[in-house]
Parts: structure tokens; sequence; C-alpha cells
């Protein structure tokens, strides 16, 4: 994930008082051959992201998304059992974090802002175990069960 600079001060700015900071709102998907091409590059912002017409285009798309990219205090991010390291590979790990993190600490706050997302590939293990934590979402015991292993 790339965000503005600026948009990660508003939400450290933030968060001490809320429970934890989604910084954006808007996300700018990239295709593979672009996210290759951004990762050869040198850093920099703005970045320069040239959409094409055909299959390699950069996608904004306005989804309720979360994780992806979050401000967290230290002690909201250990209550919620950090980010499940059973997942493999990309996907889905965000999400079981979302779930842990609002059932455990509380809700987001959401910026009106966008990110830059890379492509990535989904694995099925991981859309598996992301169901089993939106199972127990908002259940605590049976959170607090997931992320320490315990059977249900």
């Amino acid at each position: 994930m790339i965000c503005d600079p600026a948009t990660l001060c508003k939400a450290v700015a933030l968060v001490d008082t809320e429970a934890w900071i989604v910084p954006f709102n808007y996300v700018i998907n990239l295709s593979k051959k672009n996210t290759f091409k951004l990762l050869k590059s040198q850093p920099k912002w703005p970045l320069d992201l040239e959409p094409v017409n055909n299959k390699n285009q950069v996608v904004k798309s306005k989804k309720k998304f979360v994780g992806k990219e979050n401000v967290i205090k230290r002690e909201n991010y250990f209550a919620a059992g950090g980010f499940d390291e059973s997942f493999a590979g990309l996907g889905g790990e965000d999400n079981a974090f979302r779930y842990a993190v609002n059932t455990l600490c509380g809700p987001f706050q959401r910026l009106d802002r966008e990110v830059i997302h890379f492509w990535h590939p989904n694995a099925a293990y991981n859309k598996r175990l992301r169901k089993k934590y939106a199972e127990a979402s908002l259940n605590k015991r049976k959170m607090l069960k997931l992320i320490n292993r315990e059977k249900l």
C-alpha cells in the first residue's frame, strides 16, 4: 500500500482518540504490470501513474474497504492479537484483523482519502481462514479463542 504522507500524519493525530484509523475511502487498484513497474521505480511522491485503456488500467474504486493500511495504538494491536501469521502469502489477513480489532477494541474512524493498492494473488486457504474471523466477529469469546488457536 502507498498513501500520501500527509494522510498518515492526519491519521496519527487521531490515534489517541479512536480505537484505530483506516486512513482511506478510495482504493486505486494497480494491475500486475503496473505493480511491478512501480516496484522497480525510485520512491517519490506524488507517483507517476498513467492509466491506460486496456487490461493494465489503474482502477479507482470507492468500496468500504478496511485493512490495507491502518493506524493503531500498540496496545490495541496486541489486544487484537496482531496480524494472524497463519495466512499464507497475501490476501485475507487485513479482513481478519478488522474483525478482531472491531470486536475487541472498538470501531475504526475512516478518513476520506485514497491509497494505492498493489496487485497480488489470493489463496483459497486465506479465504477459508478469513471466513472463520467473520464468523467470530462481534463475539469476544469466539474471537479470543480463534486468535489463541483454541478449539472452538
